[in-house]
C-alpha cells in the first residue's frame, strides 16, 4: 500500500515544500526535484523494511551531514 502511494506522497511533500521563501535556494529546477525525490523515494522504502543495519545509519549520518553542509534549514527536513 505505501509503495502504490509513495510517489505521489513525495511530490506532495515537494508541492508543499515550494511554499517556504527559501526554496528556490535549495532546489533551482525541476532537474533537482527530480533527483532528490528519487533519493526520498530509496529511503523511504529502505525506511519500512524496518531494517536498521550499519550501513542504514551510516547513510543516514551522511545524508545528515549533506544537509548540514548546505546549511538546509531544519523546518524542510
Amino acid at each position: 500500500m505505501i509503495q502504490a502511494n509513495l510517489d505521489n506522497c513525495i511530490m506532495e511533500f515537494y508541492t508543499q515544500l515550494k511554499e517556504y521563501e527559501n526554496f528556490n535556494d535549495f532546489f533551482s529546477d525541476e532537474e533537482k526535484i527530480t533527483a532528490v525525490s528519487k533519493m526520498q523515494h530509496n529511503y523511504w522504502l529502505g525506511f519500512f523494511k524496518g531494517e536498521i543495519t550499519e550501513g542504514y545509519i551510516s547513510e543516514r549520518v551522511r545524508v545528515g551531514e549533506v544537509h548540514a553542509n548546505i546549511n538546509l534549514p531544519l523546518k524542510t527536513t
